[in-house]
């Protein structure tokens, strides 16, 4: 759509909202499986909050990944309010137990999983059946 200016001869351009890519929300079980739990074992209640947020930030933003570097991890922590240690132990946990998958994170640099990616396949194909990037 777009709009007359008057006599400038310029026309305004209106675009409608840009196209969300994250999710409102994500499914989280009831019964946490093995690796959640051995991660709350290690690190206890704050490392399955970092767990948890980084779910978040990953399904809110980009829907199926996020990028990850040590200045990601800083802007985390400080915006968590926790310490920059204490996320990179527990990013590194999660990609030891296979949360997020180790060869993406070495090669794109980004934390992301074949179930995240699932779960947002599920909930995007009711909705606007948005696709994961092939090379993630």
């Amino acid at each position: 759509m777009s709009v007359w200016l008057g006599w400038q001869g310029v026309k305004e351009v209106k675009m409608g909202r840009p196209v969300k890519k994250g999710l409102d929300y994500f499914p989280l079980d009831v019964a946490l499986d093995t690796k959640l739990n051995l991660i709350k074992a290690e690190f206890g209640l704050l490392g399955f909050g970092i767990v948890i947020r980084l779910f978040q930030y990953i399904y809110g933003e980009n829907g199926y990944y996020m990028e990850w570097s040590q200045d990601v991890a800083l802007m985390f922590a400080s915006k968590e309010s926790v310490g920059v240690n204490a996320v990179s132990e527990v990013v590194n946990a999660c990609l030891k137990r296979g949360i997020f998958d180790q060869s993406k994170f070495k090669e794109f640099g980004i934390l992301t999983s074949k179930g995240i990616q699932e779960r947002y396949l599920e909930a995007t194909d009711r909705t606007i059946g948005e696709k994961i990037c092939n090379k993630y």
